[in-house]
């Protein structure tokens, strides 16, 4: 071991052995051969067109559906009714009436239409002159006592068996709806004839009236011809 002195005159040991050389730097990883350099104008590089992938071309392949295989799921979604069930044909088909030069208006044949439809309306009776509706209402202007009533008040109660003895046609009787009307003036004005309302004289005419005319008002009709009430009891 040497010894050295400094500046200051103080004694430095020294050692003999010859110092440690610095160790080298590690080597950085092998990044494959150096880049090649591009020459880049940015003038001329601006006007060029730089491609970029086709994203709609991903999303398609990706998105692509095998055509079998979508048509084959609509199937399994959608149940189609089945066509193997026979026709009902019992319906009648339409009849082409060609009379008329026309063949596009269809007409069904009476076979369909319910018997209960084809009623028939009643023939009306050819009546004398002076005896239509309208004279009627005008005499039942003039006259008052078309009833017969001779003063007596109609706000009274009548049996069936006083109706039964008022049954001809001079002297005829009816039960409507309740009450008791005398239609003796009435029967040649009658417009189904006087036979015809002669079937209700003495007796309850009330479902027989329904069957033919039951939507002509008789309460006014008949206002002037009324006796009284039906006694229900009787």
């Amino acid at each position: 071991m040497k010894l050295k002195h400094n500046v200051q005159g103080n004694a430095l040991a020294v050692s003999d052995e010859e110092p440690e050389s610095p160790k080298p730097m590690p080597k950085s990883p092998d990044l494959g051969p150096p880049l090649a350099e591009v020459d880049i104008d940015p003038v001329t590089d601006l006007n060029e067109e730089v491609p970029f992938p086709s994203l709609a071309v991903e999303v398609i392949e990706t998105l692509s559906i095998s055509p079998a295989r979508s048509l084959h799921t609509v199937e399994e979604t959608i149940s189609l009714p089945s066509t193997s069930s026979p026709i009902d044909n019992s319906s009648p088909s339409p009849v082409i009436d060609n009379s008329n030069g026309f063949t596009d208006i269809p007409k069904f044949s009476d076979s369909t239409q319910p018997s209960s439809s084809r009623s028939r309306p009643r023939a009306k009776v050819p009546l004398e002159r002076g005896f239509t509706q309208v004279d009627w209402l005008r005499l039942t202007r003039t006259q008052t006592d078309l009833a017969g009533l001779n003063g007596a008040t109609n706000r009274r109660f009548i049996t069936k068996a006083e109706v039964k003895k008022h049954q001809s046609e001079d002297d005829a009787w009816t039960i409507l709806k309740g009450r008791v009307y005398n239609i003796t003036h009435y029967l040649k004005f009658h417009p189904g004839g006087a036979d015809m309302l002669m079937k209700g004289a003495g007796k309850d005419c009330t479902l027989l009236f329904n069957k033919y005319h039951s939507w002509v008002n008789a309460e006014y009709l008949l206002e002037k011809c009324l006796v009284g009430v039906l006694d229900l009891e009787s």
